[in-house]
């Protein structure tokens, strides 16, 4: 499970956008990363996916209708996981 900040950092987008794109692209993704108010969003790697597929396709210049439509026909694009927290601050103390 990947926490909120390392998501939007490896996708290169604020917080607030993930957030924003969770709440309207939920029926895409995991139950973790629409939890309800007060609890920690978490995404799996299949929403690491879906929100791929959704920042590239907003870079391209797409509406939000156009990106529903390719989500829906099934259209997901591999995406590296980004690095893990722990990792992260382990390779900055060497």
């Amino acid at each position: 499970m990947h926490r909120l900040t390392q998501v939007a950092k490896g996708l290169g987008v604020s917080n607030t956008q993930i957030r924003n794109w969770g709440n309207e692209f939920a029926e895409y993704l995991s139950e973790y990363a629409n939890p309800g108010k007060g609890k920690t969003r978490l995404y799996t790697d299949d929403d690491l996916s879906v929100l791929q597929t959704i920042t590239v396709l907003r870079n391209q210049g797409q509406s939000y209708d156009d990106i529903h439509a390719a989500l829906e026909a099934g259209k997901r694009l591999e995406l590296t996981p980004p690095p893990d927290d722990n990792q992260t601050a382990q390779n900055d103390t060497q």
